[in-house]
């Protein structure tokens, strides 16, 4: 990894084997195992400044737009998401914690605003619904 002074960071994943520099090494990338060459690049990523540690581990946010952000971050993403990001991402980070109430509705703002999501109430059953 290298980190830049803005906290963002690139990960570069190479093949390679110190011990027989220069000749092809061994790839299981794809569906067959083959021979690569010395220095074959796997993984070329960067990733945008963290704003605290890396999620899931750092407390969550409590407002929607830095939680946006840190479900962002835990899919190691700088693209918009679409609903079902969120609520991948939202698994993990309830797997790790347990949201406090100002938690709890920055991650409920955000959802009211995602696409294709409806309320529960929405659509009441019917012993729900309230008679004239």
């Amino acid at each position: 990894m290298r980190w830049r002074a803005d906290d963002s960071h690139t990960e570069l994943v190479v093949a390679t084997d110190p011990r027989h520099p220069g000749r092809p090494v061994l790839s299981d990338e794809g569906r067959e195992p083959h021979l690569v060459d010395d220095g074959h690049v796997h993984l070329d990523r960067t990733s945008p400044p963290s704003w605290s540690d890396a999620p899931p581990k750092s407390p969550p946010p409590r407002d929607p737009a830095r939680t946006r952000a840190y479900l962002m971050e835990s899919l190691y993403t700088d693209t918009p998401l679409t609903t079902p990001e969120p609520l991948d991402a939202m698994a993990t980070l309830l797997d790790n914690w347990t949201l406090g109430a100002r938690e709890s509705a920055a991650l409920t703002r955000l959802l009211v605003g995602a696409e294709g999501l409806r309320g529960l109430l929405d659509d009441p059953p019917r012993e729900c619904r309230c008679r004239p």
